[in-house]
């Protein structure tokens, strides 16, 4: 029974360890495609009200990633997963910026997702890509923004979650 009980302890451990390291993990370059994972799995929340609103603020720091030396230009896939729940009412979109260091950032497609305002917790995975991007060792920061719906009769926003996962993927274009 105790050989059991042991090997039982010894796969949980090996599988929390496997789930750290897969939450913030990045591929080599050696392949020539770039594969970034962060994770969030504490409480997270944020919001703006007026003016503050329109800079479109994040949960969350730029995540840096370092395209492919090896390719002169890379297709981009950002996925975002996240649970969250809005304040009743509140309207409020998501899109993902990309940005060369040292240059302007560009909204990557397809754009804008309207977040739920039913106040309910929803899970949602959303997706952004972005074409034919120059590599060759290029720097550049993935920011989610948030901002409140054009048609928001209030100007303010809030949302609150307890999971966040963001995979950032790069390969040669084409």
């Amino acid at each position: 029974m105790r050989r059991v009980s042991l090997a039982a302890a010894l796969a949980l451990v090996t599988a929390l360890g496997f789930s750290v390291a897969i939450a913030g993990s990045t591929t080599t370059e050696t392949t020539g495609v770039v594969r970034v994972e962060r994770a969030v799995v504490d409480a997270w929340h944020f919001g703006c009200h007026g003016d503050a609103c329109q800079g479109g603020p994040s949960p969350f720091e730029a995540i840096s990633v370092t395209s492919p030396s090896s390719e002169t230009s890379v297709d981009v896939v950002v996925t975002v997963t996240m649970d969250y729940q809005t304040t009743p009412g509140d309207f409020g979109v998501v899109r993902m910026r990309l940005k060369p260091v040292g240059s302007p950032a560009v909204d990557m497609r397809p754009g804008d997702f309207t977040l739920d305002s039913s106040g309910a917790l929803t899970t949602s995975t959303l997706s952004w890509i972005a074409r034919d991007v120059p590599a060759s060792g290029t720097v550049y920061e993935f920011r989610l923004l948030v901002l409140p719906r054009r048609d928001s009769g209030d100007a303010h926003f809030h949302v609150r979650g307890r999971r966040f996962t963001v995979v950032i993927e790069m390969w040669s274009a084409g």
